[in-house]
């Protein structure tokens, strides 16, 4: 993020982690509007665990977590639903339609004991539009393919409005077709409507071609942040990965192979 922008969320030297092993180790960074950053490295490297301190749903061991510059944990959660969506690993909400969850997003926004408003409905079906699930609004999720579940759980994050939007890898047992429109996806609507979004990615790739800024862990500590030109260079894969990669130019489109 630039110096001029008044960062969304703030994280200060988060360590954390579970039981005696500290997973993530002084982790610092800031987040501003419209930043679309992905968080690669390799597996059980605090990835996850990273997504969780943001949501106060693991405590820190130490650091801080501010949200528009308040300690994030100190939200109620209604309140900081409405500030934070999250995307993660697929639900058990089967028994639910798809219009019935992506409902679900607007409770934080709905007094207790109120019926939804139009303005709720009309948010609802605008969300679903969005993502190109309103005609199968009353599909059951088991009657969805995994593709459309994630575009319907998209949707439900949309329509709770938020400021930051966090996906704990989206593409995950998706075709490359459906990788490639669900981020393409996300990454208009949070343009049009200026939201931060923070992707674990394990697809180098794809958080290449999606991303505005990246953050590189290896062995909980953070290892890089920057623009994909900047951090996404042979030597620095190398330093991650263990492993040498080669990158590949057609013109505008940049990839990686490992050599």
């Amino acid at each position: 993020m630039s110096q001029e922008q008044e960062p969304l969320l703030t994280i200060e030297s988060l360590t954390a982690g579970y039981q005696d092993e500290d997973v993530l180790q002084d982790i610092s960074f800031r987040v501003a509007a419209g930043e679309f950053i992905s968080i690669v490295a390799p597996n059980g490297t605090g990835k996850s665990t990273l997504l969780k301190c943001i949501t106060s749903v693991l405590p820190l061991r130490h650091g801080k977590v501010f949200l528009h510059g308040r300690p994030a944990n100190s939200y109620g959660p209604r309140d900081f639903a409405r500030q934070v969506a999250v995307v993660g690993e697929e639900e058990n909400a089967f028994a639910f339609s798809a219009e019935q969850l992506v409902f679900m997003g607007r409770f934080p926004h709905i007094p207790r004991f109120a019926q939804p408003s139009a303005i709720d409905r009309a948010l609802v079906q605008e969300a679903m539009d969005n993502v190109g699930m309103w005609h199968k609004r009353r599909a059951k999720l088991h009657e969805l393919s995994q593709g459309e579940r994630q575009k319907v759980m998209i949707a439900r994050a949309l329509t709770q409005s938020p400021q930051l939007l966090l996906l704990d890898e989206p593409t995950s047992h998706l075709d490359i077709a459906n990788q490639y429109a669900v981020l393409g996806l996300v990454k208009k609507l949070a343009a049009e409507r200026n939201i931060a979004v923070i992707a674990v990615l394990h697809d180098i790739n794809l958080a290449l071609r999606f991303s505005s800024r990246l953050i590189l862990l290896k062995q909980g500590r953070l290892l890089a942040d920057g623009s994909p030109g900047e951090v996404l260079t042979p030597d620095m894969l190398e330093t991650l990965y263990g492993m040498k990669f080669a990158l590949l130019r057609d013109g505008d489109i940049c990839c990686v192979q490992p050599r």
